[in-house]
């Protein structure tokens, strides 16, 4: 486009609009490009579903030029600021032999904004004949090149490429990959995923389903039109599909496949908040386990702390001040997101889970009264 092997082709700007369902291509285009070349082209990427007016979509390009030529941004930059800015990069990148490109996602909503002070900046901009620049506009609608305003227009090469849209089988192949729950190892899951994977293979058979694929394929086989168009259409189909999954649901089998060590620490969890800890830290979790359980083989601290993050992991405890995994995890609260009964159906369910944590688990006291029970599992294994 730019480039033609190690050399530049020609100093000049173009301007494309590429048309038609998400330009997959374009992005391994870009990509393999900047791969080939990451010294000569920079690449800044806007969305018009994010950056909602001209001052917020100017000012995240020179951030982005900041950010990768390690400059100073300024936040409080107004919008001729950042346009002079623009101005200047551009001047050191024809002097450096260096191209930029403008990324412009959903271009149909930069076009439906008033007045157009950003495309028509951007494209007056590369009319100077020593800007070395790209202007990329990607959209799903064909007729987005004529929103345009005449000033606007009057800039723009008007080279459009059109991306024809994938037949049938394929919006059925990138239904099945996006539905399709993959399998996890555990027995009690996989059930789930098996009986929903099996009526999802259903419903891609349906005769209602495929006459939707063809619609789509017509009108707007765009990923984001496939998804919004089929969610009503599959959930009507599952509502009215008997149910074939297993009668305890996902957080139950879930619990059913913890160690014996998980529960006792979910357990311990449980008895702190019954003591009115809305929070707690591994710390104090472990102690109340040790406080319980006073018994020649009771597992170590270095066990119970991996343990400990397994419960985090799956996602049935987490930290009740929201911020972000650090190294201080024992130091750290953290709150069960799991209900007492679900927690209490979930050692029903469990086939290790020892009688006697389920009587600890309905007893107010601690488990200093079941210490004289010998215990019938082997729980060396488990340490």
């Amino acid at each position: 486009m730019i480039f033609s092997g190690t050399r530049f082709v020609k100093r000049a700007t173009i301007q494309r609009c590429f048309l038609g369902p998400e330009a997959v291509v374009l992005e391994h285009v870009l990509r393999e490009i900047q791969e080939t070349f990451p010294d000569r082209i920079s690449i800044v990427r806007l969305n018009g579903l994010l950056h909602a007016d001209d001052r917020s979509a100017l000012k995240e390009i020179a951030k982005q030029l900041c950010v990768e030529h390690e400059l100073e941004f300024s936040k409080a930059a107004s919008f001729e600021e950042n346009l002079r800015f623009l101005t200047v990069i551009l001047e050191q990148f024809s002097l450096s032999h260096k191209a930029l490109v403008l990324v412009l996602d959903e271009f149909d909503l930069f076009a439906q904004k008033p007045k157009q002070s950003l495309l028509y900046n951007l494209l007056d901009l590369l009319q100077s004949p020593s800007s070395q620049a790209a202007v990329i506009g990607i959209s799903c609608r064909l007729d987005a090149d004529q929103l345009l305003e005449k000033r606007v227009r009057s800039r723009f090469s008007q080279r459009k490429i059109l991306f024809l849209p994938p037949p049938s089988e394929e919006i059925t192949r990138f239904l099945e990959a996006v539905l399709v729950i993959p399998v996890d190892s555990s027995a009690n899951l996989a059930q789930h995923a098996n009986a929903f994977n099996a009526k999802i293979s259903a419903w891609l058979q349906m005769e209602t389903t495929k006459e939707l694929v063809n619609k789509l394929a017509a009108l707007d086989s765009s990923p984001r039109n496939i998804i919004d168009s089929v969610f009503r259409n599959l959930l009507d189909y599952l509502k009215n599909t008997k149910s074939t999954t297993p009668k305890h649901p996902p957080t139950i089998c879930a619990l059913a496949d913890l160690s014996v060590l998980e529960l006792f620490l979910l357990t311990s969890m449980k008895r702190l908040e019954n003591k009115e800890r809305d929070t707690y830290t591994f710390n104090s979790v472990f102690k109340e386990y040790q406080d319980g359980y006073k018994s020649s083989d009771s597992y170590s601290k270095k066990a119970a702390y991996k343990a400990f993050e397994h419960l985090l992991e799956r996602e049935l405890i987490g930290y009740s001040d929201g911020r972000a995994v650090s190294t201080l995890s024992h130091l750290r609260p953290v709150k069960m997101l799991i209900s007492f009964e679900e927690l209490e159906q979930g050692l029903e369910a469990s086939p290790i889970c020892p009688a006697t944590l389920r009587q600890w688990y309905s007893q107010p006291g601690d488990l200093s009264m079941f210490s004289l029970i010998t215990f019938s599992w082997n729980v060396s294994a488990e340490a």
